[in-house]
């Protein structure tokens, strides 16, 4: 999990986009540990499945696409039973949370993230942590685990 981070910037995006498309997903962000900021993560690369459509300019992009363009640029505090951080903090390898009701809401960390998950449908979004931050892979359907 840890050798996505050590990507070039190009083979990320590459690897982002092949990976959202593969599994149909909404968005992928890679969230990296940032050592000067202790207990921050920093959105280090990202993809949003309607980047695969040109859009000439930020005016026409789509309000879950902004939403989405508002939240990867935030900080976010890493904190006690709050997304992203959570699978960075507690060391898990693999954190599924689903929306059912407002578990996945009330677990977010910022108010951006969930206006974009509410306006986006993310249905069910997977952390997976590692070393070096955590990956943040959204889907617009609920999973069967």
């Amino acid at each position: 999990m840890d050798s996505i981070f050590f990507l070039d910037a190009e083979a990320r995006r590459c690897f982002l986009r092949d990976a959202g498309r593969a599994l149909g997903c909404l968005y992928i962000c890679l969230w990296s540990y940032i050592p000067l900021q202790p207990n921050c993560l920093a959105c280090m690369d990202a993809w949003f499945h309607e980047d695969d459509a040109s859009q000439p300019s930020t005016s026409t992009l789509s309000v879950p696409h902004r939403l989405f363009d508002t939240y990867k640029r935030s900080l976010c505090t890493i904190q006690d039973s709050c997304v992203p951080g959570l699978a960075f903090k507690t060391r898990f390898t693999f954190l599924l949370l689903e929306v059912s009701g407002s578990e996945l809401i009330s677990s977010a960390s910022l108010q951006v993230q969930q206006q974009f998950y509410q306006e986006a449908g993310v249905k069910t979004v997977v952390f997976l942590g590692s070393n070096a931050g955590e990956a943040e892979i959204g889907m617009p359907t609920l999973s069967n685990v």
